[in-house]
């Protein structure tokens, strides 16, 4: 009988010594931001975020200056910035608060398309001799 009971103990100790009663870790919460196109004064930005609660506020800074804070309703949002200037470049950056402060992203360097100068140089040319009068 005490041989059974100290094998018990061992496998009750041993039990005990395996349970892991710690969380799993949590699942890194991230932002990304990827350039979808630019013409010479817009720019379309998709933001992507992963492991984040809803509702989350997202700002995002143009030349460390904050253009505008992004409510985003899903994990994939594109954001479309006008009034940029052509041939310029911009370096934007998105940062997450209600869940995910602290987490900012790296930066996207943005650069708009340059206009036209509308300098065109024409030329006419000309296939051999016409005239109105008609043959008869």
């Amino acid at each position: 009988m005490s041989k059974i009971i100290v094998v018990v103990l061992f496998v009750f100790i041993g039990l005990l010594q395996s349970c892991n009663t710690t969380e799993p870790p949590l699942a890194e919460k991230t932002i990304t931001h990827t350039l979808e196109d630019a013409s010479s004064i817009e720019a379309w930005i998709k933001l992507t975020t992963a492991n984040r609660q809803f509702p989350t506020t997202i700002t995002l800074k143009r030349n460390n200056t904050v253009t505008q804070d992004i409510i985003p309703s899903s994990a994939d949002t594109v954001i479309y910035i006008d009034s940029l200037l052509p041939n310029t470049t911009y370096i934007f950056q998105a940062s997450g608060h209600s869940g995910l402060s602290g987490i900012s992203n790296n930066q996207l360097k943005v650069t708009t398309m340059d206009t036209t100068s509308h300098d065109f140089t024409w030329q006419t040319f000309t296939f051999g001799e016409h005239s109105s009068r008609r043959s008869r």
